[in-house]
């Protein structure tokens, strides 16, 4: 653990580069680019570097920090991963994650949940990276879709993340209609009234989101008259003389 922590600096400042050349480039900039969000977000972390956060000695090492039980299975690191995070101890909760998605690396809900963690710390490209991984696992699960537009949200982002609230409110409503077709409601997955309140956000983001570029096109087009007027009068300053 201690001879790794040079590359895991080195690898983190190589890391948090891509994301600080995005920040940096104009919103119009980032709204034209075509690309996809795999290529949109290069490799702000890879398989390489997550290993290290979940490898099982460094956890082992990190609980005897943080004074916890070394869970015993999948679930049990899940239960206490929704404990803390309830309770609002970030720290605990991600480590809890960490240990389920050791115990079983392809928990769609596990990357969702550790996502929420890093949102709730602000850490809003790191969060993106795990619904990303969370949606990768399983397409229809619609939660990483409204939470990855929330990040993109924060990050101004705004028509990447109608996209995603766009997709969320398309598995949710298809998964209603499972419950209008299906008479033993226990065999889908979510109830119905989850669904619900996740489209009635997932609407309200839209809203924002929408807004938001309308706000933007405005001030575009006020500057652009106020650039337009500024070298009118130029113009006509230098024929007067």
């Amino acid at each position: 653990m201690f001879g790794m922590e040079k590359s895991r600096k080195s690898r983190k400042k190589e890391l948090e580069e891509p994301m600080r050349r995005l920040l940096l480039k104009t919103e119009e900039q980032q709204e034209e680019e075509e690309s996809s969000d795999e290529e949109f977000y290069p490799l702000l972390y890879d398989d390489s570097e997550e290993e290290e956060e979940i490898n099982l000695g460094y956890l082992t090492e990190k609980s005897k920090e943080l004074k916890f039980t070394l869970p015993d299975t999948y679930e049990e690191a899940m239960e206490e991963g929704k404990k803390y995070s309830n309770e609002g101890d970030l720290v605990r909760a991600k480590q809890f994650f960490n240990f389920a998605l050791v115990f079983n690396p392809d928990s769609y809900e596990a990357f969702n949940n550790r996502g929420n963690v890093k949102y709730r710390q602000v850490k809003f490209a790191d969060a993106i990276l795990d619904y990303t991984e969370s949606i990768k696992i399983k397409e229809d699960y619609p939660f990483p879709y409204h939470n990855r537009g929330e990040c993109k949200y924060r990050l101004n982002l705004f028509k990447r993340a109608i996209s995603d609230f766009e997709k969320s409110n398309e598995i949710v409503n298809e998964t209603l209609k499972l419950f209008e077709n299906n008479n033993d409601e226990s065999a889908i997955e979510y109830d119905k009234e989850t669904l619900n309140m996740l489209s009635m956000a997932s609407n309200q983001y839209l809203i924002l989101c929408r807004d938001q570029l309308k706000l933007k096109k405005q001030s575009k087009n006020k500057q652009n008259e106020i650039e337009d007027t500024s070298r009118d009068n130029s113009d006509n300053n230098n024929n007067d003389n």
